[in-house]
């Protein structure tokens, strides 16, 4: 996958947090898919790799069970373009 496919997968993720209840764990998963947009984007991918993660597990709290499983199949597909990568 490349930067920029990567990119639209997290601005659609981050569109797709915006249709949920806002609450302390949409907070904070959004603002570590922006830490890694930002990340992606300036080539620093350990840090990249790391906000993933985190926005992984923040994900994994979200408690809408059709948002949060959306969420989770696009961070796992960003984090395993990034492995083949």
């Amino acid at each position: 996958m490349n930067v920029d496919a990567e990119v639209g997968k997290i601005d659609a993720l981050l569109a797709l947090l915006g249709e949920c209840q806002e609450s302390q764990v949409t907070r904070i998963a959004g603002e570590h898919l922006q830490g890694a947009r930002i990340y992606l984007l300036g080539a620093m991918t350990n840090e990249y790799k790391v906000n993933l993660d985190l926005a992984r597990q923040a994900a994994g709290a979200i408690s809408d069970h059709g948002i949060r499983q959306k969420a989770n199949h696009i961070v796992s597909g960003l984090m395993e373009a990034e492995q083949v990568r």
